[in-house]
């Protein structure tokens, strides 16, 4: 199953949503979480976004870290200088 998932996100490098992968591979909902997991344990894909709008890419065969978006490090809550 994880080579099914590599290969369908190698054939599609914009990435896609596992609704798509489910679609394509035509899997159940419930079968596609673990073997998404694993993959990404084994760095073979990567992600990016969160809950519904969570896309999954292939790796090149090296750990590929998407850029994140959002507040720049050092400017979270914290402790406030007086």
């Amino acid at each position: 199953m994880i080579d099914s998932i590599v290969a369908l996100l190698q054939e599609n490098p914009e990435g896609l949503r596992s609704e798509q992968i489910r679609e394509q591979l035509g899997v159940e909902a419930k079968e596609l979480p673990r073997p998404l997991a694993d993959a990404m344990d084994q760095n073979r894909i990567t992600k990016t976004g969160q809950k519904r709008a969570t896309t999954y890419f292939a790796t090149a065969g090296e750990i590929v870290i998407p850029k994140r978006r959002g507040r720049k490090p050092g400017t979270g809550m914290g402790r406030r200088k007086h």
